[in-house]
């Protein structure tokens, strides 16, 4: 929740940065918010991961992460067009719903990894151990180059 709400806080610094005519007449003005922004960004995002080192959850920095990368998107969304700030409700919203999505994008990433592997060279090993498994006697299996065609 404090990702979420520093994203949230530092959009709103951004949009009235954008907003305001003070950034245009008081000279460093504009630095000094982009540095406040940063300077909050980082400060959350490393007590957030100094606390997960401390009680040993490494488990939840995936998370955390996750958090960071929605975080930044809304920040971005915000920056494109100003108007999507009334959007943070939503932000807010999809806290209880990152765990969920943290899980389903591991295992995304868990399949994105074995279809890279079979796509970047295990295809080789794959139609090679499926050539000698149709070599082996399963009736139904024969290959044709490398497609695979059944027979009823």
């Amino acid at each position: 929740m404090s990702t979420v709400s520093a994203a949230a806080s530092i959009a709103w610094q951004l949009n009235r940065l954008v907003a305001t005519e003070t950034s245009q007449l008081i000279p460093g003005y504009q630095t000094n918010v982009l540095q406040q922004a940063l300077t909050i960004a980082l400060a959350v995002i490393g007590f957030q991961v100094l606390a997960c080192v401390i009680f040993s959850a490494y488990e939840v920095i995936a998370h955390l992460w996750l958090a960071v990368a929605v975080g930044l998107g809304f920040v971005w969304l915000c920056l494109w067009r100003s108007h999507y700030f009334h959007l943070s409700f939503a932000l807010f919203i999809a806290v209880p719903f990152l765990d969920e999505l943290a899980s389903r994008l591991s295992q995304w990433v868990q399949l994105n990894h074995c279809c890279h592997a079979v796509l970047s060279g295990g295809w080789l090993m794959s139609a090679t151990a499926l050539e000698q498994r149709c070599a082996g006697g399963v009736p139904q299996c024969r290959t044709n180059g490398l497609d695979v065609v059944t027979e009823h």
